[in-house]
C-alpha cells in the first residue's frame, strides 16, 4: 500500500487544535503549537510560515511563535 501524505491542515487533537499533516489519514506529524480554538488555527495557517517552513525557506524555522495575535496557543 503506498503512503499519501496530506497537505498542511487544521487538524484537532485532545490536546487542542493545531497545524499538521496526516498519512493515510492517521496523524503524521505536527508544525505549530497548540491553540485552543480552530479560528485561531485556521488565522495562524494563513500566514504562510508553516508552509514556508515547511519548504526550508524560512529562517524562523517552525518555531517562531512570538505574533502577539496568537494569544489562545496552549
Amino acid at each position: 500500500m503506498s503512503s499519501k501524505i496530506s497537505e498542511l491542515q487544521v487538524l484537532k487533537s485532545a490536546a487542542g487544535y493545531y497545524i499538521g499533516r496526516t498519512e493515510n489519514g492517521m496523524p503524521y506529524d505536527r508544525r505549530s503549537d497548540y491553540f485552543i480554538n480552530k479560528v485561531d488555527a485556521e488565522w495562524a495557517m494563513s500566514l504562510d510560515k508553516y508552509q514556508d517552513a515547511l519548504e526550508g525557506n524560512s529562517s524562523n524555522g517552525l518555531n517562531n511563535y512570538n505574533d502577539p495575535h496568537l494569544g489562545d496557543i496552549i
